[in-house]
């Protein structure tokens, strides 16, 4: 049994593992290979690489600094927006930090102690309350159910951002 389960290793995920660990059981399932740069695929993320001021600050307060393999090019100092619809256009300045994402979450997940049983390329299929907690559904590889194990813990968090498939899971049971 787990005191935590956090769904998801992206920048929340391995930043709440990393901080909590010491002090609870945790279990990080993360559908990604951020274990093994060899074996992680690469996935487009759309909200790739531009750290905002406030972003920057948070991980400053975290007494992280990024390292120089994290950084891409070029550096972003003022934004255009366009409203295609309104046809306007403006540039306002701004001190984004432009990083290559894959590298910051591999990057991430490498500081996450090894206290914290870490699940790589490994999906949440389902879940169900139990008298201590939950029960988690899991399937390593695709996700297909093939290789499928149950894992237990008090809380699940979902870190999973806007494509959250707890958040379905959840909307599904309460149908």
């Amino acid at each position: 049994m787990y005191d935590i389960a956090i769904i998801g290793a992206g920048p929340a995920g391995a930043t709440l593992a990393r901080l909590i660990a010491p002090k609870y059981k945790v279990l990080l399932i993360e559908k990604r290979r951020l274990d093994d740069p060899a074996r992680y695929e690469k996935n487009g993320k759309c909200c790739g690489g531009l750290l905002a001021p406030d972003a920057q600050a948070v991980l400053a307060r975290l007494g992280l600094g990024l390292p120089n393999h994290v950084l891409a090019d070029p550096q972003i100092f003022a934004v255009r927006a366009i409203d295609f619809n309104g046809g306007n256009e403006r540039f306002y300045q701004r001190h984004y930090i432009n990083i290559d994402r894959t590298k910051f979450d591999l990057w991430m997940a490498a500081l996450i102690p090894g206290t914290v049983d870490a699940k790589w390329g490994c999906r949440c299929t389902g879940f169900s309350r139990t008298a201590e907690g939950y029960a988690l559904r899991l399937a390593d590889g695709t996700g297909t159910g093939t290789n499928s194990f149950t894992e237990q813990a008090r809380v699940v968090v979902s870190a999973e951002g806007s494509t959250s498939a707890l958040r379905h899971l959840v909307l599904q049971q309460r149908r």
